[in-house]
């Protein structure tokens, strides 16, 4: 596994992809998972202080990549999820954090 970190807009996205089809490895857009997540949750009508919630939303969410698009059960929602802010709320980006590193 590899991690690229920086600041938003700082290019990660562009060398991480770089990188991944130089070394024949698998892309994963993390920043696509935070996306999600706050997608859905708004969805669902979630708000940020309702941490429960959310972290049993993030445990039922059927996510896959596919030739850069993203999907949310079974649906294309990569163009929703550009436009969307990540989450911010710590609870939530430790729980991704031990998902991610599970996989």
């Amino acid at each position: 596994m590899v991690t690229i970190d920086g600041p938003a807009g700082s290019g990660k996205g562009t060398i991480s992809k770089l990188v991944s089809q130089t070394l024949d490895f698998h892309y994963l857009d993390s920043g696509a998972i935070y996306r999600i997540i706050a997608f859905e949750a708004k969805t669902k009508n979630l708000i940020t202080n309702q941490i429960t919630q959310i972290l049993e939303l993030i445990d039922g969410l059927n996510i896959q990549f596919s030739d850069e698009k993203t999907f949310l059960y079974g649906k294309d929602i990569t163009d929703l999820i550009s436009q969307n802010t990540n989450v911010s709320k710590k609870e939530i980006y430790n729980y991704c954090l031990k998902i991610k590193n599970e996989k």
